[in-house]
């Protein structure tokens, strides 16, 4: 975002995703509205592989064997100490995440593409911002989630335009046996932090509801020591955050319809950076999201509907300059799929997918439109230890026709313990409405940035007695023709053009080693990266940057994690390497590597129907002054605190 190179101004580089402030007493009315049904309850004294998994029938998403995905942890412990989805990926992903401090926007890198080549998924609905191409993932509250997965390298066939560099999928759901739940969270945190959840839920017969209400607010005022070596205070930083998610289910497992709500309002001030004495800049969000499922099964075939609407409305000011700025972009959504099983081990899905998105701004001449329309078709064949699959998507953007995308992938099992997979697609990446539409700077005669992604690996499974093993070595390669970059020209203007290509390639791998018996637990994760992300063709004014790293895009990080845990006591210990980071485009300019540690507890006791769950966490244990993004302070050790509260009764 903020330097992301796809914006101007500072309205663009502050962008986060929407508010409007609600009157308090439509607040008290919304939290009233709320207190009834859910919570889904989980397993806290389980240590579980975060591996490959793999979807099918319920919803429109492949997270299948021949792509690598990986399943964050959503435990209640983790969504207490990681309160937001920004978090949960910086300590256990394999991504980099584009912090710009506590309280401060933070986008994802994945396979070395930029922050707008990660497509973002809600129960099938896509919530990149049409204006940006981008999300800020700490706008994504962890409490209000149920499931999490990241999948590593694109696939334009399966989510379309933006999937380039990897996906996130997020998911919510309702309890699915007959049970009444109800939940209170809350936390505590270093530099003014506080946070409060409330969960409710119900399961009769073929009716499930789940409700989640969520607020949040810090002042972010820490410490840092300034290029002079001075010990600063953070300023202008307070955050404030509220939602809610409603979902109802209604129907049986062959026939039913799923509704999904979540709305969320964000009042941020946004601090200096260190090269500033003071900053007036605020920004107001608010989210609205809806989402509408359909599934009907039969023997040899299930159909799915989606549809889903997506409003954001973003309010920039910045009283210094004179500034406020408004924008408002909504998305509608439709997509069918046909799957039929003609033969044993077959699958065909027939796919249709429908995407308005509509946006207007201080900076557009007028609203402005993008419209989709893409059909898609996929054969899969999976038997004992062959799995293969081949797909084409193709469509329309705006009348044009958008690049033919095939895709491919096998999964092979050599022996029981050892599997190969491969898998290879076409991506692409629609111009955003910015980058056509904004003045001064926009170009409608954008084209698409298309290309292509591989990747392939080793995995190994193996079990022996009180001790298993999961891992997996693997390559990727991707080349993305046409991307767009914004750059000066005449009269020091900035503007959108079509002039680099970019060639993304790395080494990746994750290990993990759990063992246990009734009482103890273990378990090692390690997750290593290389990556060369370069420039391979631009025009002469950029010369300069050619074969050259891309700027906040380190070749080396590693992620790693150790569980202890004791009956119902676990601790944890999360290690984060990231390498240089080049912040200039020459790469004449870089930031130090930085290593953190992270140690989180937690204990649980049940008492009858009610479990009551303690957690704390210290944070940057070894106190590192560090950068992620140039000039942007994040904070030393830091601490926090947290307590739920829980009530499970299950219909026998």
């Amino acid at each position: 975002m903020r330097n992301e190179g796809y914006g101007l101004l500072s309205f663009i580089g502050f962008c986060r995703v929407p508010v409007i402030e609600l009157p308090m007493k439509k607040r008290l009315l919304l939290l009233s509205l709320l207190v009834s049904p859910l919570v889904r309850a989980q397993e806290l004294d389980s240590l579980h592989w975060l591996k490959q998994v793999n979807v099918q029938g319920s919803r429109i998403a492949y997270p299948d064997k021949t792509i690598q995905h990986q399943v964050l942890d959503t435990t209640e412990a983790t969504k207490i100490l990681s309160p937001d989805v920004a978090a949960q990926l910086t300590r256990e992903s394999g991504v980099f995440i584009k912090s710009y401090g506590q309280g401060g926007v933070a986008t994802v890198t994945s396979s070395g593409m930029g922050a707008a080549h990660t497509a973002l998924m809600w129960n099938g609905i896509k919530l990149n911002s049409s204006m940006l191409g981008l999300y800020d993932f700490s706008l994504l509250p962890s409490f209000l989630l149920d499931k999490v997965t990241l999948q590593y390298g694109g696939s334009g066939t399966l989510q379309g335009s933006g999937s380039v560099g990897g996906a996130v999928m997020l998911e919510s759901e309702t309890e699915k046996s007959e049970s009444f739940t109800a939940t209170i969270m809350s936390g505590l945190s270093s530099y003014g932090g506080q946070q409060l959840g409330i969960q409710t839920g119900l399961t009769n017969g073929n009716v499930s509801t789940n409700s989640r209400v969520y607020l949040r607010k810090a002042k972010n005022d820490f410490t840092y020591k300034n290029q002079y070596g001075e010990t600063v205070t953070q300023k202008n930083a307070d955050s404030e955050q509220e939602g809610f998610t409603q979902e109802l289910k209604f129907g049986q497992e062959h026939n039913n319809i799923s509704m999904h709500i979540w709305y969320l309002t964000s009042d941020y001030k946004i601090p200096p950076h260190m090269l500033q004495a003071n900053s007036y800049q605020q920004q107001k969000d608010e989210a609205q999201r809806y989402a509408l499922t359909w599934n009907f099964k039969r023997e040899k075939s299930v159909f799915t509907m989606n549809a889903g609407f997506v409003q954001d409305k973003i309010r920039f000011i910045d009283s210094t300059a004179l500034l406020d700025e408004r924008s408002r972009a909504r998305s509608y959504q439709a997509d069918g799929m046909y799957s039929l099983y003609p033969l044993k081990y077959w699958q065909l899905d027939f796919r249709v997918t429908a995407e308005k998105s509509v946006a207007i701004t201080d900076a557009y001449p007028k609203e402005e439109t993008i419209d989709q329309l893409t059909g898609m078709v996929r054969v899969d064949y999976r038997k004992d230890k062959l799995n293969w699959n081949i797909a084409i998507r193709n469509g329309v953007a705006n009348g044009d026709a958008l690049p033919l995308l095939p895709s491919v992938g096998v999964n092979v099992k050599i022996t029981n313990a050892l599997h190969v997979r491969a898998e290879g697609s076409m991506v692409y990446r629609l111009p955003t409405l910015n980058d056509r539409y904004w003045q001064p700077g926009g170009n409608r005669d954008l084209l698409p940035e298309k290309g292509r992604e591989m990747s392939g690996g080793l995995i190994i499974e193996k079990q022996v007695k009180q001790i298993a093993v999961a891992a997996e070595a693997g390559v990727f390669d991707i080349l993305l023709d046409d991307a767009i970059v914004w750059f000066p020209q005449t009269g020091g203007v900035y503007g959108a053009e079509n002039i680099q290509q970019i060639h993304s390639d790395g080494i990746s791998g994750s290990v993990g080693i759990k063992a246990g018996e009734k009482k103890w637990k273990g378990e090692l994760q390690f997750r290593p990266q290389w990556n060369r992300s370069i420039i391979t063709k631009t025009d002469a004014a950029n010369a300069s940057s050619l074969n050259k790293q891309q700027i906040y895009t380190p070749q080396i990080i590693y992620k790693g994690k150790a569980t202890v845990a004791y009956k119902k006591l676990r601790l944890n210990y999360y290690l984060n390497y990231s390498g240089y980071r080049y912040t200039v485009s020459d790469n004449t300019k870089w930031l130090e590597p930085f290593l953190i540690s992270d140690v989180t507890i937690s204990y649980e006791r049940n008492f009858g129907k009610i479990n009551l769950l303690f957690t704390a966490a210290a944070n940057n244990i070894s106190n590192s002054n560090y950068q992620v993004i140039a000039n942007r302070a994040m904070p030393g050790r830091n601490y926090q605190v947290g307590m739920m509260v829980r009530f499970l009764e299950r219909k026998e």
